[in-house]
Order: C-alpha cells, then structure tokens, then sequence
C-alpha cells in the first residue's frame, strides 16, 4: 500500500467539501509530504495547498496570542 493509496482512501468518493478537502492537505502536510504532492492528492494547486498551509497557521498565532492576552 502505498502513501498515494492511503491518501486517496481518504478522499470521498463524491466530491468532496471544502473541510474535507482541508483536512486531507493538513494532514499530508504534517507528515512531511511536499505540497506538489499534496495537490496532486487532493486535486488543487500547489498555490491552494499553500494557502491553507497559511491560513492554519495564521489561525494557530491568533489562537496563541488570545490565550496569552487571555482573552
């Protein structure tokens, strides 16, 4: 079994939704698989992949910085 099946396994057979579709290219990410790799897994662009790399990001500094201003 390889990486490419295991990640397709994971895509829904339907169209999947934006959440889903999310989800499958954080958790690629998070083991390390290149986001050329990525888009091909999850059918977007590299530059798409890039974006919600991004965007978790922003969100986990605005998460940090509101426990640390305890708000």
């Amino acid at each position: 079994c390889t990486l490419s099946q295991v990640a397709r396994s994971m895509i829904p057979s339907c169209s999947p939704g934006y959440q889903e579709r999310r989800d499958l290219v954080l958790a690629l990410h998070l083991q390390g698989i290149s986001s050329q790799e990525i888009s091909n897994l999850a059918g977007v662009t590299t530059r798409r992949v890039n974006q919600i790399i991004a965007a978790e990001r922003k969100q986990d500094r605005d998460r940090q910085f509101s426990a640390a201003s305890g708000k």
